[in-house]
């Protein structure tokens, strides 16, 4: 695996490349993290003179599914795909035929020298492999699980903690778990993997029973998924992990390592005013992002309920109402702060981040699964704003329990009280963590590292010939 410390071999001149970007969604309709981390690099990369088209599914109910509506934002061009999440199927869910077609029709019009898929879920896994049967560089930039996990988080309906699919049998707990027979063949399938498989592909062409049929073919599709999802990947010149965590992962569910670059992301420039903050009479918390329950917003609030709410106030960033499952979730959340001190503030822009960041003191990030690098950590960082977070997979890797941060035990609201209640008794411990935050790349940092990346994908389509690790 190529660590963090990688050097990018930097043995070229800088020329102005044909960049298409290819991610799940984008601003303004879409802000979560990878979203907003493409929007910055593909902002970046246009100042430094290259030519950048944004590919991304969308939603939009009054458009035929797989239609093209070309727009700008904040400068950049984009297509957007029509996708409203009607996929029929397992198989459509990471080989979609329809998505690969619309890729292939925007990429051939555009002509591209490099395609940098950020995300591929709810468009295919199979555009990684068209673009270099048609001869595009192509780089990957792992964000979350999904080239592992059907449902993304690594996490099972239960809330516990997945360590990936195996052969693809796992999954049966999460996607299957409703249809009969489920449980069986996920038991059955962990120690006869290749006999299940035959027989559910010989099941699949044998029966006739429209509803039974279906069943078997998407039960082969889950188990089929974990081996075409490594082939996908296979098909890269460059796979980009942001973080070592998530690059274990991979490795450990069957990734070549040798394969992996493990390069953090940057976030946005950070603005001179950030150089100091106003003072507030409570200690201001924040939680920013998206609001579902796997980033846990409810033990944030259950935590609040065990603090002095004359000490303390906490603001919470993020859509209450888009997509749908938000808005399920939101109901569930308001009630637990009724009689709190806590404020909603909504959706906000990328570019507003730093204004929430100056106005406050801590930063609460309490997810349930294994977060791979959140840019609310780095933009944290960069504005020298402590983070308290869960101590989990990439959160982990970022925070040093009481060097930089504090880390509590993931989902335990009296955990993460505790953790609040020590900067309350000793306030320059706040100070003293801010001060502690590690360098983060900006956004002009992260381009120049992805134009070395792009350059070596282009020139070698190797990845062998990408890195060289130096031992630090």
């Amino acid at each position: 695996m190529a660590e963090a410390s990688v050097r990018i071999i930097r043995h070229w001149q800088r020329c102005r490349v044909r960049v298409l970007t290819v991610v799940h969604g984008f601003p303004p309709e879409s802000l979560a993290g990878t979203e907003v981390m493409s929007f910055h690099l593909a902002r970046s990369l246009v100042a430094h003179g290259h030519d950048v088209l944004i590919f991304h599914r969308g939603g939009s109910p009054n458009a035929e599914d797989y239609a093209l509506q070309q727009e700008t934002y904040q400068g950049l061009t984009t297509v957007r795909m029509v996708n409203n999440l009607r996929q029929p199927t397992v198989a459509s869910s990471y080989c979609n035929t329809a998505a690969e077609r619309a890729f292939e029709t925007v990429a051939e019009r555009f002509k591209p020298d490099v395609v940098h898929i950020q995300h591929a879920i709810h468009l295919s896994a199979s555009l990684v492999s068209a673009g270099a049967m048609h001869g595009w560089a192509t780089v990957v930039t792992l964000h979350d699980y999904w080239f592992i996990c059907p449902t993304v988080q690594l996490l099972r309906p239960d809330g516990t903690l997945c360590k990936g699919p195996g052969e693809g049998f796992a999954c049966f707990a999460c996607v299957g778990r409703k249809e009969p027979g489920a449980a069986l063949l996920a038991s059955v399938g962990r120690t006869a993997a290749p006999l299940v498989r035959e027989l559910l592909s010989a099941g699949a062409r044998m029966v006739h029973n429209p509803p039974r049929q279906t069943m078997l073919e998407e039960a082969l599709a889950l188990v089929e998924r974990p081996a075409y999802m490594r082939s996908a990947l296979a098909a890269a010149d460059v796979v980009v992990s942001p973080s070592r965590f998530l690059a274990g992962v991979l490795e450990s569910n069957g990734v070549d390592p040798r394969r992996i670059v493990v390069s953090p992301n940057g976030v946005a420039k950070r603005p001179r005013a950030m150089a100091s903050k106003p003072r507030a009479p409570r200690l201001r918390l924040a939680l920013i992002g998206t609001l579902l329950p796997y980033k846990g917003a409810h033990v944030a609030l259950e935590a609040i309920r065990l603090l002095p709410g004359d000490r303390i106030e906490l603001h919470v960033y993020g859509d209450l109402d888009q997509p749908a499952t938000v808005h399920r979730y939101a109901a569930t959340l308001l009630p637990l702060a009724e009689g709190q001190p806590v404020a909603f503030h909504g959706r906000f822009s990328p570019d507003e981040v730093w204004s929430i960041l100056r106005h406050s003191d801590v930063v609460i990030v309490p997810s349930l699964w294994y977060e791979n690098a959140p840019m609310t950590i780095l933009e944290a960082f960069a504005s020298r704003t402590p983070v308290i977070a869960s101590a989990l997979g990439g959160m982990a890797e970022l925070i040093q329990d009481g060097v930089n941060g504090l880390l509590f035990e993931p989902g335990n609201p009296a955990d993460l009280a505790l953790c609040v209640n020590r900067l309350l008794e000793d306030p320059d411990e706040i100070e003293r963590l801010a001060s502690a935050a590690p360098k983060v790349k900006d956004a002009d940092e992260c381009a120049s590292d992805y134009e070395a990346l792009y350059r070596c994908a282009i020139d070698h389509k190797r990845h062998s010939a990408i890195v060289e690790t130096v031992q630090v």
